[in-house]
C-alpha cells in the first residue's frame, strides 16, 4: 500500500465493524484456513497458495500451526477498495491488505483483468500478506521487508539517499510511499546477506538486537548499508540490477511456498 492508502486505511478502518454485513460466502476450510469468496468463480489457486505458503512459512521462521486465517476474495478490486476505504479512490492500486490482531486476509480475484497484474503477482500479492498475519511487527521497514522478501517481491529505489542519516529515517518512521519500499526491499537484502536469513528472523523478533547481526548499533548498520549501496550503484547497469543480491535462500523460500498443493 502507498502512503494514501495506507493512512486512509487506519483512518477509514474500524476493522472489527467495517466487515460486519459483508456479502461473503463460505467455499472451503482446511487446517489453518477459511475461505470465503463475494461470487461463485473457481479460487483453487488462492486455496494453493496460501496451504503452501503456509507450511514453509511456519517452518522457516519458526512458527506454531496452530493458526485459523479468514481469507475474503473480493470479486473485483472496486469493491475491495470500496470496502476497505469505504469510498472508490483511483489512486489506490492495492489489492490485498491484512489485518493481522483478526487474523483475516483481505484479496481481490485474480480473474480481474483490470489491475494490471498476472496469476504470478496475485500469488505474491497472497503470500505478502500472509506474512504480515503470522509474523507481525510494529516497524515497517522490518514487517514490509520481509514480507516483499519472503513473496519474491523486489521494490527498487528510486533515487541514492544523500547520507547514511537519511537512510536512518526510513527505520525510525513508519512510511508507506513507493520510495519507501524501495528503502524496506534493500535493507532487509542487504541484512540477510550479511547475517544469513535464520539470523536475520532472530533479529526481527528480538526487537532490533543488532549485535544479532554483527552491529554495534542502527547508526552503524546505515553507514554499512549506505556505504555498500553506492558502491553498488558505481557498477555498470541500472541501480534497481547492480544492488540486487543473489540468494539462494530466496529461491528455497519461493519453491518451498508453491511446491506443496493442497
Amino acid at each position: 500500500m502507498n502512503e494514501f492508502e495506507k493512512t486512509g486505511a487506519l483512518l477509514l478502518l474500524s476493522v472489527s465493524l467495517a466487515f460486519q454485513g459483508l456479502s461473503q460466502e463460505w467455499f472451503h476450510s482446511n487446517d489453518h484456513f477459511d475461505f470465503y469468496r463475494q461470487d461463485d468463480r473457481d479460487y483453487g489457486e488462492y486455496v494453493s497458495a496460501f496451504s503452501g505458503a503456509y507450511d514453509c512459512y511456519t517452518d522457516l521462521l519458526d512458527l506454531g500451526k496452530n493458526h485459523k486465517i479468514k481469507i475474503i476474495i473480493f470479486s473485483n478490486q472496486r469493491n475491495f477498495i470500496e470496502r476497505v476505504f469505504g469510498f472508490y479512490e483511483s489512486k489506490v492500486t492495492s489489492v490485498g491488505m491484512a489485518l493481522e490482531r483478526e487474523e483475516t486476509i483481505l484479496i481481490t480475484s485474480y480473474h480481474d483483468g483490470n489491475t494490471g497484474r498476472d496469476l504470478d503477482e496475485y500469488r505474491r500479492v497472497a503470500r505478502h500478506e500472509l506474512v504480515h498475519v503470522l509474523l507481525p511487527h510494529p516497524k515497517a521497514w522490518l514487517s514490509e521487508g520481509l514480507a516483499l522478501f519472503c513473496a519474491g517481491q523486489v521494490r527498487e529505489l528510486e533515487a541514492l539517499p544523500a547520507s547514511p542519516e537519511e537512510m536512518g529515517e526510513y527505520l525510525n518512521c513508519n512510511i508507506f510511499n513507493r520510495e519507501a519500499y524501495g528503502y524496506y526491499s534493500w535493507f532487509t537484502r542487504f541484512l540477510i546477506q550479511k547475517a544469513g536469513f535464520r539470523q536475520y528472523v532472530k533479529f526481527y523478533k528480538s526487537d532490533c538486537n543488532w549485535g544479532m547481526v554483527g552491529y554495534s548499533g542502527q547508526d552503524a548498520f546505515c553507514r554499512d548499508a549506505f556505504d555498500a549501496l553506492i558502491e553498488a550503484s558505481s557498477e555498470d547497469g541500472p541501480l534497481e540490477e547492480t544492488i540486487r543480491f543473489p540468494d539462494s535462500t530466496q529461491e528455497i523460500i519461493l519453491k518451498d511456498s508453491t511446491d506443496s498443493r493442497r
